[in-house]
């Protein structure tokens, strides 16, 4: 399971994970969550605070990170982002954002994240040229918001699924990611609203976004979308080239 948007309370209140952290109870699939803009200063990051490059919460329970490429014991491959798109922090380079020795998981990225990502999702995880990456792209790119401009996407027949939306959450930084990581899917939150526009055409085969709503949300937005997905790294290379010359479409709806 991949888990995208606000992962932790607004408060820092832990309770519900309570039961896992102490194994009283199970998780019963591997998940993976990336995190949004939660306050660390409320303590709501305390449980990634020391694992901010990633890594197990408790059992079945796995923080990807704050940004990168890499792939899961399943065979998928994901690039991911944490964090929210804030204007005057973006710019900034990592000593001035407050991250060096930073104690506590920045509720922003900066855009150094960003090239990450991009350069992970094209090289691979080691930074090293990766025939397969390139090839193939990515499985899946986790963000916790949508792309700014993402309306382009919506055909006539669709309505506007932010039209009455009272504050304005796009990201520029996650419209490049969309542009330039060639990922068969991509997963966003944060917006309260379910959004599965047709697929869009990126540099190797086609991208199926979905946005989706807050768990348990009172409008009754959708928010679990099932997808199966035969990993790139099952995939031929032969046919992922055939694919990427071809025009044809990786996924798997």
């Amino acid at each position: 399971m991949l888990c995208v948007g606000r992962f932790f309370a607004p408060d820092g209140c832990s309770d519900a994970l309570m039961p896992y952290l102490t194994s009283e109870k199970r998780i019963s699939v591997p998940t993976y969550f990336i995190t949004g803009d939660e306050d660390p200063g409320k303590g709501s990051t305390s449980l990634v605070d020391d694992i901010q490059d990633g890594g197990e919460v408790c059992k079945n329970l796995t923080f990807l990170g704050r940004a990168g490429a890499k792939r899961l014991p399943c065979g998928l491959s994901v690039a991911y982002l944490s964090g929210a798109y804030k204007p005057d922090k973006y710019a900034l380079d990592a000593a001035f954002a407050g991250r060096r020795n930073a104690k506590t998981l920045a509720p922003h990225y900066i855009s150094s994240d960003v090239d990450e990502i991009v350069r992970a999702a094209r090289g691979g995880e080691d930074g090293e040229e990766n025939e397969e990456f390139s090839l193939a792209g990515v499985d899946v790119l986790l963000t916790a918001e949508w792309g700014e401009k993402f309306d382009a996407l919506l055909p006539d027949t669709m309505s506007h699924p932010l039209a009455s939306a009272t504050e304005d959450n796009l990201s520029p930084a996650v419209t490049r990611l969309a542009t330039e990581v060639a990922a068969r899917y991509h997963v966003a939150g944060t917006e309260g609203a379910y959004f599965a526009p047709p697929p869009y055409r990126n540099a190797l085969h086609a991208t199926r976004f979905y946005g989706l709503g807050k768990v348990g949300n009172a409008a009754g937005a959708k928010s679990l979308v099932a997808v199966a997905v035969t990993p790139t790294a099952q995939l031929a290379l032969d046919a992922a080239r055939t694919g990427a010359r071809d025009g044809g479409d990786a996924c798997t709806p």
